[in-house]
């Protein structure tokens, strides 16, 4: 094993994934997901998932990217399926120990509740959880019971490929949303036969858990880039959000959308706001997240759009993007220079506008069309309270 060049003293937490992601591009995006994964129970955080071929061929990395974890507080599980052959040839105990990070083997003989106070109290300790599971046990089975135990939000799957591969276009599938796609995916000619089983294994696993969960299937070198950038580098499979159509304030739980406003802007937002003429409403059924779109001289203006903390980077925020668009293929909004979204916004729109006040974006409009949509979105009334 490779030495690990020591950590700078001084450094925060955010710096910490900055400088491995070496992009500054991203600072947005990291700080956004440690604030969500900090808030988090520790045993909440995440899972990843080894087999033999990466312990054996990609050990190094992991233990590197896991090492930026911890030194950020995050301490996720580590599931092993492996022999007992190879995990003696390896001593992965050993490796991270080399790495100055402590770990303790959780005997997959305890019962659930066993293993979350375990857990529990690896995590106070700051030290990792390993568990090993037999390479004849069903490794879902024993990840759905960890899962609904510990109420663990992201799963990773460490693989070498990386991701799903589409047959078809040979291209790496960033986003399964099993509502929309699992059919045509498991449709003859787009997944090889060993990734349609692994797909239906983890719909499975995600059915079975009673909390929201998404799965990443992505390469031991890329743990950190996926689950601190928006875009991510592996394959994200989640359960797809539903989301619920309305014409009126008189149609929606306006206490819960005002909690959800105010949560995600982190600002008090107007009473009057709640009169305002808003023509359609997109809200996710859990309220984890919400469009509100409003028609103004012909065109289509996106009054709102917010995810809860809780439900970033679940993809809630991309299902409810779609139906917007499908709906209002041309539409404009604007937004605060320096909010988080704003690089994901980037990538949505077809153009944008900046001034030191606001950032407006839009997309679909006609030529014509843009600069009246320039002006109206500058002379909107801030919804919420300085």
């Amino acid at each position: 094993m490779s030495e690990i060049i020591p950590f700078r003293k001084g450094l925060k937490p955010q710096e910490l994934v900055l400088r491995f992601l070496d992009s500054p591009g991203h600072q947005q995006d990291a700080e956004e997901y440690l604030k969500i994964f900090t808030s988090q129970k520790p045993e909440n955080f995440a899972f990843l998932i080894l087999d033999e071929e990466t312990i054996y061929g990609d050990l190094d990395a992991l233990i590197f990217d896991v090492r930026y974890l911890v030194k950020m507080s995050l301490f996720p599980i580590i599931l092993v399926q492996a022999s007992e052959k190879a995990l003696e040839e390896v001593d992965i105990e050993h490796y991270f120990e080399k790495a100055r990070m402590p770990v303790s083997f959780l005997s997959n003989d305890l019962n659930p509740i066993e293993k979350l106070e375990f857990i529990r109290n690896r995590s106070k300790k700051n030290t990792l959880a390993l568990i090993h599971i037999e390479d004849h046990q069903d490794l879902f089975e024993e990840v759905i019971v960890l899962a609904r135990t510990l109420k663990t939000r992201r799963i990773l799957f460490l693989k070498k490929e990386g991701g799903f591969i589409d047959l078809k276009t040979v291209q790496k599938i960033a986003i399964i949303n099993l509502n929309r796609d699992k059919k045509a995916l498991l449709a003859q000619g787009v997944l090889s036969s060993e990734q349609q089983d692994f797909l239906k294994a983890c719909d499975d696993l995600i059915q079975n858990c009673t909390h929201q969960v998404c799965i990443s299937v992505v390469s031991p070198v890329n743990i950190l880039k996926e689950l601190f950038t928006v875009k991510g580098v592996g394959t994200l499979i989640q359960k797809g959000s539903q989301i619920k159509a309305f014409q009126s304030w008189d149609e929606v739980n306006v206490n819960g959308l005002k909690i959800l406003l105010q949560n995600s802007y982190q600002k008090q937002i107007r009473e009057e706001f709640f009169k305002s003429p808003i023509t359609h409403f997109y809200i996710e059924e859990g309220y984890k997240g919400v469009a509100l779109v409003k028609e103004i001289e012909g065109m289509d203006y996106l009054s709102k759009f917010a995810v809860g903390t809780e439900a970033r980077g679940l993809g809630v925020g991309q299902d409810l993007w779609n139906v917007v668009v499908k709906v209002h293929p041309r539409i404009f909004w604007r937004s605060h220079p320096g909010f988080f979204i704003n690089r994901w916004y980037t990538k949505q729109c077809d153009g944008l506008h900046r001034t030191k006040e606001w950032t407006v974006f839009w997309k679909g409009l006609e030529p014509k069309q843009i600069t009246k949509a320039i002006a109206l979105a500058l002379e909107f009334e801030d919804d919420f309270l300085s």
